[in-house]
């Protein structure tokens, strides 16, 4: 209890935060999950020459780790395009995408089959790089373009439950993606000269 000439805080704290007041990393605004999945998905629009027009705003602008997604998510979606054509026909053949739809389907992408799996970092990477694939799709067809706003909204409030859940308990942070995304990055870009230079030699 606290003392008769000390009265007490009510403050209170917000999930994540610790008890000597230090925020995460991932409750920053400026690093809300929102904006991950608006700058990807206008991103991989643009890689297919066409513009969203209708995307949110970034307050705090472009951040260094909303590129390191950008290349991450690049990564991802080479190693899996035939998986995202597949996964991606089910949400592309209805006029009106659902929530439970959405899960439904990104469940298996992320091969996670419960609301408990964990939000790991390559989980995270798979689903923003798989609904920018899609949301580049639907710019493709009239009928479906209004539906990139409904697929951003399905997609940050299924991440950023999961973070809130438990990045807290398994130690993740947005510092740690950088790190990893980094090590990650110089490793493809590392496989890929590799295989650059089999190539060359099998030539010879």
């Amino acid at each position: 209890l606290p003392s008769p000439s000390r009265q007490a805080s009510t403050r209170r704290m917000s999930i994540g935060e610790s008890i000597d007041g230090k925020i995460n990393d991932w409750e920053e605004p400026r690093l809300d999950i929102e904006g991950f999945v608006v700058d990807y998905f206008t991103h991989r629009i643009r890689q297919n020459g066409m513009e969203w027009f209708g995307a949110p705003g970034l307050p705090s602008g472009v951040q260094p780790e909303h590129e390191m997604m950008r290349v991450m998510g690049t990564i991802f979606e080479k190693k899996h395009a035939e998986n995202f054509e597949t996964f991606s026909e089910q949400l592309l053949a209805v006029p009106r995408i659902s929530f439970s739809l959405y899960q439904d389907v990104v469940r298996t992408v992320g091969n996670a089959q419960t609301d408990q799996s964990p939000m790991s970092y390559g989980r995270l990477i798979g689903l923003i790089s798989f609904g920018g694939f899609v949301a580049a799709k639907m710019m493709e067809s009239v009928e479906l373009q209004g539906q990139v706003r409904n697929l951003f909204v399905y997609t940050s409030l299924f991440i950023k439950t999961r973070i809130r859940n438990n990045w807290k308990e398994h130690n993740r942070s947005w510092d740690d993606f950088m790190t990893l995304g980094k090590q990650m990055k110089e490793d493809y870009e590392r496989a890929e000269a590799e295989k650059v230079g089999r190539r060359k030699q099998n030539r010879r």
